[in-house]
């Protein structure tokens, strides 16, 4: 007996399938003899306790621009008309997916899920990683700007007398401002403050010639990200 699997997932134009794992799956999976057919989140419809897919068979092939071949569409009872169904939808997580897979979780005592709906709607990527987070650079998860202000930081501090031990006419208050607008920047001011951390972290750190600017980064793992910063100061600069 010929297996059938349904595909939910991105639209076919979308795809990229120079790379796109869902395509190489269904290509493989052609080649073994399956028959497939694909749908759209969107797609789908619970009634009189069936889970039902409007969906459309069909065939790939790996040439750009001509990648599939859709048949007439069919609506599938997906807890009998097909053997698998693989999740394949890219995120947003939002509620459409997690509504996805509590629907399809209703249906694994008939057809085989992949993954297992609740386990992908239990283990959000952007989230099960925190539990791995002695690997991790200090994190922060937050919907709060102020915080994610504050998790960005410059400390300053300049000795006007090391200064002029370089250069005796040094312009020291020059030098202070040039400093503090690293400070500022941090804190949301200026052009580069309206950026997000990410650049905004990259534009501080980026080699520039001018008279004050940042060393090397260098990586490493705090769970106090001030105090650190603050250690850093007094162990490097004062």
């Amino acid at each position: 007996m010929t297996l059938r699997a349904a595909f939910q997932m991105d639209p076919m134009d979308s795809l990229n399938i120079g790379g796109d794992s869902s395509f190489a799956l269904m290509l493989r999976a052609q080649e073994r003899g399956i028959s497939l057919w694909h749908y759209h989140v969107g797609a789908l419809t619970w009634d009189g306790a069936r889970l039902y897919a409007h969906a459309h068979p069909v065939t790939v092939q790996h040439v750009p621009g001509k990648h599939y071949q859709f048949g007439d569409p069919v609506t599938l009872d997906l807890g009998q008309d097909v053997d698998v169904v693989f999740m394949r939808q890219d995120p947003p997580f939002d509620l459409s997916y997690i509504t996805a897979t509590h629907l399809l979780e209703r249906i694994c005592h008939e057809t085989l899920v992949l993954n297992d709906p609740a386990s992908v709607r239990n283990a959000p990527e952007k989230l099960f990683v925190l539990d791995y987070a002695h690997f991790m650079p200090p994190t922060m998860i937050t919907r709060s700007l102020d915080e994610a202000r504050a998790f960005l930081a410059v400390a300053v501090h300049v000795d006007a007398d090391r200064l002029r031990t370089l250069d005796v006419g040094v312009d020291v208050v020059g030098v202070t401002d040039a400093a503090q607008a690293l400070q500022r920047t941090c804190d949301g001011e200026g052009p580069a403050g309206q950026t997000t951390l990410g650049q905004r972290f990259r534009w501080l750190t980026a080699p520039r010639s001018t008279v004050v600017q940042t060393g090397p980064t260098h990586s490493g793992l705090t769970a106090d990200p001030v105090a650190e910063l603050d250690r850093l100061l007094t162990a490097l600069v004062r």
